[in-house]
């Protein structure tokens, strides 16, 4: 909500919309940085499922796994 520009919230309330309609104000508003930060946790994601499996040679996880089967 930070992110809305204040005009656009204090416009909404001054046509008296019950906050249902407030979140049809903010949502719209605030998408864009909710994408940003979506593609940003999933770049991060990514950099850590990928990184152990440059670090750790691939036969610890062939004899790794037959000891647990």
């Amino acid at each position: 909500m930070k992110q809305v520009e204040p005009l656009r919230i204090t416009s909404a309330r001054t046509m008296r919309a019950p906050p249902q309609q407030l979140s049809a104000v903010i949502l719209p508003a605030a998408l864009p940085t909710i994408v940003v930060g979506i593609r940003l946790a999933s770049a991060s994601v990514m950099l850590v499922l990928v990184n152990p499996r440059w670090s750790v040679p691939k036969g610890y996880f062939i004899i790794n796994s037959q000891h647990s089967f």
